[in-house]
């Protein structure tokens, strides 16, 4: 296969980050996408990664129907709503910057977590409750965080929710720390149970990450294998 498609679908999140990765490399405007020319790389990546054994979820075959519908009616007279004329690519760029802001967020919790796996950002704790013995490496949590986002989308599907909120991270800290009021522990998975955006899920992810990095909590196992919970530390 030709070097230039040498690249995997494990790296994208879906068919946005696929068209991401176009955009991004052959230096298009994500404002104004020249869409017969994405819609026949987006074509020809896939079929390439078809061809080398890559399996394609539903969702790539999806997005190359949406794709060709958008470049049909590129060429009909576009409809007019109080005098603007409608671009059928608008509802494409309002989700291509959701995910390229997602993907964002998605890198500075992948950093973070390779600096918390070199550095260690508090003198050794003494716990609360000897009853989660089991430590946490970040790596775990990125783990059940992965475990958790594959369960929200197959909840809320793969749409991003348009929010004016940008989901501050100091937001979600002060959840966390309201769930472990008058507690030991709160499971991890709490934090995030009544999410119904990305944005919100990363954030509360982010939020963990920094309460650790803080020394407020640990993050520990009453059993290896067990669900994670998020525990108080006090200092020594």
């Amino acid at each position: 296969m030709d070097s230039e498609f040498e690249v995997h679908l494990d790296l994208y999140e879906g068919p946005l980050t696929l068209l991401l990765y176009l955009i991004e490399r052959d230096n298009l405007n994500i404002f104004d996408i020249p869409i017969a020319h994405i819609t026949e790389e987006y074509l020809r990546h896939i079929d390439s990664l078809r061809a080398d054994g890559e399996y394609l979820g539903g969702e790539f075959l999806v997005m190359a129907t949406t794709l060709m519908q958008i470049k049909a009616r590129l060429l009909l007279p576009r409809p007019v709503e109080e005098g603007v004329q409608i671009d059928p690519r608008e509802e494409l760029v309002s989700k291509l910057l959701l995910a390229q802001r997602f993907a964002k967020v998605a890198k500075l919790f992948g950093d973070r977590l390779q600096i918390m796996e070199r550095y260690a950002f508090r003198p050794p704790p003494v716990f609360e409750n000897e009853e989660y013995t089991v430590a946490q490496r970040p790596a775990d949590l990125a783990q059940a965080f992965r475990k958790a986002y594959d369960e929200f989308k197959l909840v809320h599907g793969d749409a991003y929710a348009i929010a004016a909120d940008p989901f501050p991270v100091e937001a979600k800290i002060e959840k966390i720390m309201s769930l472990l009021a008058g507690k030991n522990a709160v499971a991890i998975a709490d934090i995030w149970r009544d999410e119904t955006a990305r944005g919100g899920l990363v954030a509360c992810f982010l939020a963990i990450l920094e309460l650790i990095k803080r020394g407020s909590v640990r993050a520990a196992q009453k059993t290896p294998y067990g669900e994670i919970f998020l525990v108080k530390v006090l200092l020594s």
